[in-house]
């Protein structure tokens, strides 16, 4: 009597340790699928362990595969800028830093690749706001506003834009 599985179940499955959050267990599985393919949905999904782990170095290794493999990877483009942010929020003192342009980079090809991510607007506007580049922070701000002006994050943070820019009346 055998058990047949193919590829994807085993994908499947991985994923479903990650939702549980037995994150060894699925390390385990998709480092074992490793061994024999290199599939750019393992390397996400690895990526995916590792940052939900903190292990944000072997996030950012698996990501960048996961790019190489495949560059239309939109989710991909996202959590790495993601990552990068997150890293330049911790060490950056100035806008010209690696990581804050690694973050820039990719939140804008996440963008490109799918003009209606809410997130990849809202958080590179976040960037530019923070590095008091207002502007661009605004033109990011309104695209997200253009996609849900329901969201209280965007009406915060143009507030705080226009603020910045002395437009006062818009701040409110």
């Amino acid at each position: 009597f055998a058990i047949k599985v193919n590829l994807q179940d085993l994908i499947m499955y991985g994923y479903i340790l990650i939702d549980l959050g037995q994150y060894q267990k699925s390390e385990e599985l998709f480092k074992d699928l490793t061994l024999d393919f290199d599939f750019t949905e393992i390397n996400y999904a690895l990526a995916n362990i590792y940052e939900r782990t903190n292990r944000k170095q072997d996030a950012i290794e698996h990501y960048e595969k996961t790019i190489t493999n495949n560059p239309e990877f939109e989710q991909a483009h996202f959590s790495l800028a993601y990552i990068y942010d997150e890293i330049s929020e911790d060490e950056a003192k100035d806008f010209e830093n690696e990581n804050v342009q690694k973050a820039i980079k990719h939140y804008k090809e996440s963008i490109r690749l799918n003009d209606k991510n809410f997130w990849s607007f809202i958080n590179i506007g976040s960037i530019y706001e923070r590095y008091n580049e207002n502007e661009k922070a605004l033109n990011y701000f309104l695209k997200a506003y253009e996609i849900d002006k329901n969201k209280d994050m965007v009406s915060y943070n143009l507030g705080v834009v226009y603020y910045k820019l002395k437009e006062y009346d818009k701040s409110l």
